[in-house]
């Protein structure tokens, strides 16, 4: 998968009105390559949004402002 398209499916994960993603980052976790894509609010890096590389799943969030700021729902 391209960074790209990580970025584009993390995307469908945030809610918040006015959040963007950052620049994905490819990383190897364990066995899994990864992309962890940062999320942008108000010019401030509020979170991340992990990607599976190779199935493009959500493997979940590291949030810095409350749960309700992501759409939590896995593919």
């Amino acid at each position: 998968m391209y960074p790209i398209k990580a970025q584009k499916l993390a995307t469908k994960f945030i809610k918040q009105p006015g959040a963007i993603t950052g620049n994905p980052k490819l990383v190897k976790q364990g066995n899994k390559k990864v992309y962890i894509v940062s999320v942008i609010y108000k010019s401030k890096n509020v979170g991340e949004i992990y990607i599976d590389a190779h199935s493009g799943k959500n493997l979940g969030e590291l949030v810095e402002l409350p749960n309700d700021f992501f759409n939590l729902k896995t593919n």
